[in-house]
């Protein structure tokens, strides 16, 4: 964890110091397919999702706090539960994956 740090920032030519945000940066989301019919392709492996317009990220939370990331969390959880397209939820720290769940269906 760096704390202190300054860093010169130079905008429109002028040149001043700015504090550095100390912690870690927290995300959370849940990764769906498009519609049902990518889903059913990707299943049945004649399609590869990683093409683009395949998956769609739906963000719960992109923050500094990981309680409140947690909390992001356990509710992108639920949501997926409840959307059929919902394939995984991820929690990430400083774009680093930490947790990951797997729907099964």
């Amino acid at each position: 964890m760096i704390l202190g740090r300054f860093v010169m920032n130079n905008e429109e030519g002028m040149s001043h110091a700015t504090q550095e945000k100390p912690g870690h940066n927290y995300s959370v989301y849940i990764a769906a397919y498009a519609d049902e019919a990518t889903k059913l392709r990707v299943e049945q492996h004649e399609e590869d999702f990683t093409q683009p317009g395949r998956i769609i990220a739906h963000s719960f939370y992109s923050d500094g706090s990981q309680a409140s990331a947690e909390r992001a969390f356990s509710r992108a959880c639920l949501a997926a539960m409840r959307n059929p397209l919902a394939f995984e939820v991820v929690m990430q720290r400083d774009s680093q994956t930490i947790i990951k769940v797997k729907a099964e269906r």
